[in-house]
Parts: structure tokens; sequence; C-alpha cells
């Protein structure tokens, strides 16, 4: 009897989670941390900074990492640390705008387990509770959410998400966290920390995940291609808020399309090519439903007691932001 094993209980944290703990806690290690190193010039240096940090999860496709987009965007040096504290430099596979989600590929070798991406076969729904929202320290970075809403999502930043997961309570450090389901598998990526969006039907406090959906093709393109595809959407390099129900421009990226054709911040944005928009999703969708990048958006605008119209010539995002270093 003296040999008998003893069965320690099981968590009450993670009572309901399909997987035992000793595989949670295999699972949080697949979360890394991110530094990255941005340039001064780099166009998205004055809003996000130039020193980043977050994070991201290694993943059990071509041994890539992902993480939200913004951490990674025109960043010249990226530097992961593992649970199993290593550290290597990563290159930049993709960022793709559109999702907020990005690709890292380590430099070197890696000897952390992986975390499964879910096939997205099941769907998740308002309501849904016991996930894991996951940062890089394993289970001391670990809360436990419930889904709020799914409800779209659109950022002054010329970014609409048409579903996101509204989690709650908030984790501290969100940036590039892991949204586990109860199989440990992966369904988000935490990108914001938000106060009763404009889409909540009560008082919210908590974060914002994307969804993973798009990484399946993503995948297919990086086995057939090596690549992703750049995306094609005019982009016009503004920030526009709804404030006392106007559209506002409130800044401008330098040297952007909507700057150099003349644009300002304070700007009130009338129509879109000759269309009313109705809500700020409809605003940037008139853009980029005018067709690929390089066509001319005509942006009727109230500047004091004037109106006038401004014909900008979009571009590809890609065109004006700084492109990763590959080593």
């Amino acid at each position: 009897m003296a040999d008998e094993k003893i069965i320690q209980p099981r968590s009450e944290r993670f009572e309901d989670f399909k997987i035992s703990d000793d595989e949670i806690e295999q699972r949080l290690k697949a979360i890394v941390s991110i530094t990255t190193l941005v340039p001064e010039h780099a166009q998205t240096a004055d809003i996000l900074g130039t020193k980043r940090t977050g994070n991201g999860v290694f993943i059990n496709q071509m041994g890539l990492i992902i993480t939200v987009g913004y951490l990674i965007a025109e960043a010249r040096q990226i530097w992961i640390t593992t649970a199993n504290n290593e550290t290597v430099l990563a290159d930049t596979v993709m960022y793709d705008y559109e999702s907020g989600l990005g690709l890292l590929k380590p430099l070197d070798t890696i000897t952390i387990p992986t975390i499964p991406v879910s096939d997205c076969n099941r769907q998740i729904n308002a309501g849904d509770c016991g996930f894991m929202l996951a940062g890089f320290g394993g289970l001391e970075q670990t809360v436990i959410v419930d889904i709020g809403s799914c409800n779209s999502f659109t950022g002054y930043w010329e970014y609409v998400l048409d579903r996101a997961f509204y989690t709650t309570p908030a984790h501290p450090n969100w940036g590039g966290a892991a949204l586990l389901d109860k199989r440990g598998e992966l369904r988000g990526i935490g990108s914001l920390y938000l106060e009763n969006p404009p889409t909540s039907q009560s008082e919210f406090s908590g974060n914002l995940c994307i969804p993973i959906d798009p990484l399946w093709s993503f995948f297919s393109e990086i086995k057939t291609t090596g690549r992703v595809k750049d995306s094609d959407r005019p982009y016009l390099g503004f920030f526009v808020s709804v404030i006392e129900e106007q559209f506002v421009v409130l800044g401008l990226y330098k040297s952007s399309p909507a700057a150099l054709a003349g644009i300002s911040s304070g700007d009130i944005i009338k129509t879109i090519n000759g269309v009313v928009p109705k809500t700020l999703e409809q605003l940037f969708k008139e853009i980029w439903n005018a067709g690929p990048a390089g066509n001319v958006i005509s942006i009727e605008i109230e500047r004091g007691d004037k109106h006038t119209i401004i014909d900008v010539v979009s571009a590809k995002r890609k065109a004006i932001w700084i492109n990763p270093t590959l080593h």
C-alpha cells in the first residue's frame, strides 16, 4: 500500500475542461512572450510605440507562431522568449490587416509544446462559458472567461470585424493572448481591452478576441505558394470616429494617402463617393467597395463653414508601411 499512487483532486478552475490539468499546463507552455523593435520613422511608431511587448501562440501548423498584428507591424526585430527560457529571433510570415492576425516563424528551434488550432466546426455563441484566455507565464497568467457576445467590431483605424469574441472578465496582458476552448484548442487571439463598446447591450468590461477562422486559408496559401497574397483593399491611412453623430477625422498617418490629399484632423466626413454613411462600419466599407487599391475615393468633408470634395488616391497599406525585415 505504501506504493499506492496518490490522485490529486482536480482544480476547480478547470473542472469543466475536457483535458487533464497536466495537459492544460503543457498547453500553456506553448504561449510565448514577444518583444518587437520598430524604427522611429515608422508610420505606426507614434501610435503604437517603437518597443512593443505581448504574447504569441506556438501552433501545430508549420512551426508558426500566431499573434495580434499590431505587435509586429513595421517591426525590424522580433524576439521570442519561451517557457523554457529560450530567446530566439523570428521573422514575420504574414500580417493580415483585415483580420488583425499575424504569423511569425522562429529562426531557431524552440523546445516547447504546440497548441492545436480548432477546425472551427464547433460554433462559439454568446453566453458560452468556461474558456481560457492565456498569456505568457502559465497558470498565473491565465484567466477563465465567458463569451459576452459575438458582435461585430469597428475600429477607428479602418478596421472592421464582422464577428468578434467579447470576453469577460478582462485579462491584464491581453495582446496576443490565446483564447482556448474546453478541449484546449485555439479559438481566438486577444486584441483589445474594451469598456461598454457601441454594440454592447449592457455594461461590459473585458477583452476583444479575434476569431482564428481566417488561419486555414492562410495555411493553404503558405503551403501552396510559400506566402500569403497581399490584400488589394484600398487604404487611406486616417483615423475616424463618431462624435456627436458625426464622422470626425481624429488623426492621420504621416505620408498617408488621406494626408497627402489634404484631409486634416478635425474634418467632418459627410459622404464617401456620394454615399452618406449611416455607421462607421458602412463608411469604411464604402471605401473598400470602391475597387482595388489605387482607385480614387471622393470624400466630401466639412471644415468650419465650408464643404469640400477631396479626391484621395488610395494605396495598399503595404506600400505605405515599412515591410518586414527578413533574416
